[in-house]
């Protein structure tokens, strides 16, 4: 059945691999938990499961990613006849608190990256700040896709492309890695980044990358994306140009960023104008 499940969000629901593997473990992990079969499952049954999860340490994002994926199994079930009611229908997600996103100062980034010895990991980190792109769109990254006219094109939520530049340094970057791979007798793979047993890596493992070398620098795969959008806006790149890249969908998402910028601005007016200061 969940094998038939991931079909369905592969092919019907046109969603990412490393979307729908997502999705899938989140399934398991719940089917394990109770001891019932999933027709005599109740809502009261999913409710315990978040609560539980919760419980655990996890986030609201995470218990609400949780809970999607269960929705949506069960939206399947009904769909292909196996159940006439959806239960996880009336169940309600946990509150999210609308944070604004903390960019991370660049002297971490550059002293993160310039203690990596080992190269893919370095080109890693260094893509996911120089082009703002989503770990789940990192480890999607062809070899195909890059352009050798400094460009990559990347594949987003819904399998939407843009096209993002690539700094010079960064070229060099992936062209190293690239022979580095020949070198060692791998030839090139069809990923940027091909895992050991998967055609690619798994999306976690880039956060795994990140805490092994990061120290006590609070970077993270997401604040490293939104320190490419804050740094662009700081510098006056275009609101536009920014939407583009980051691959949002309405320009409201990416005017959180201005909110970011205008606070860091009254900080430093804070902390070195001569009138504040008095």
């Amino acid at each position: 059945m969940i094998e038939d499940f991931k079909n369905y969000l592969r092919y019907e629901r046109n969603l990412s691999e490393n979307t729908l593997d997502g999705y899938c473990r989140d399934i398991n992990q719940f089917l394990s938990s109770i001891t019932k079969p999933y027709s005599e499952v109740t809502p009261h049954d999913i409710s315990d499961f978040i609560i539980g999860v919760r419980k655990q340490g996890c986030s609201a994002a995470t218990s609400n990613r949780k809970l999607s994926a269960i929705k949506t199994y069960f939206k399947f079930l009904v769909k292909k006849g196996s159940l006439q009611n959806n239960p996880a229908i009336l169940v309600e997600g946990a509150k999210q608190e609308k944070k604004l996103p903390r960019p991370v100062d660049v002297q971490d980034i550059d002293a993160t990256v310039d203690k990596i010895d080992n190269l893919r990991d370095k080109l890693m980190i260094e893509l996911l700040y120089c082009t703002g792109v989503r770990r789940s769109e990192l480890v999607g990254i062809r070899v195909s896709d890059i352009n050798h006219q400094g460009y990559i094109l990347v594949f987003g939520k819904g399998n939407k492309e843009r096209i993002v530049p690539l700094a010079p340094a960064t070229m060099d970057m992936i062209a190293e890695w690239l022979h580095e791979r020949r070198v060692d007798g791998n030839g090139d793979p069809m990923y940027l980044f091909p895992g050991k047993k998967k055609p690619q890596l798994c999306a976690w493992q880039v956060g795994e990358v990140i805490r092994k070398w990061r120290g006590n620098a609070n970077i993270t795969p997401h604040k490293l994306r939104h320190s490419f959008a804050t740094d662009l806006l700081s510098n006056g790149a275009d609101l536009r140009t920014i939407q583009e890249f980051m691959g949002h969908e309405t320009i409201a998402t990416t005017e959180r960023y201005t909110a970011v910028t205008m606070e860091k601005k009254l900080q430093d007016y804070k902390k070195f104008h001569p009138r504040a200061l008095s």
